[in-house]
């Protein structure tokens, strides 16, 4: 097994597969499944498959809050920011 549980390289399911392609203005970029690509909004394919970067960021989540609320506390963390410069 790996450093984070799951299989080793060379031994993943479907790896190698063509997921998608990421369109490119120099070029189209074929996306293979298991391999080091950024979603980005040129991606054409299977987004189920597609890598999702987003570990250190989620383990930093502690509630979830409507959106309103998250616009909220950002405006109020800016405004006292703001308010120490001043």
């Amino acid at each position: 097994m790996g450093r984070r549980g799951d299989a080793p390289s060379g031994s993943r399911p479907g790896e190698g597969d063509t997921i998608g392609v990421a369109r490119r203005p120099w070029g189209d970029l074929e996306v293979r499944r298991w391999g080091s690509h950024m979603l980005t909004p040129w991606f054409e394919g299977d987004l189920e498959l597609a890598p999702m970067w987003a570990r250190e960021s989620v383990e930093l989540v502690r509630e979830i809050l409507p959106a309103g609320e998250v616009v909220r506390r950002v405006a109020s963390e800016a405004d006292a920011v703001l308010a120490r410069y001043a």
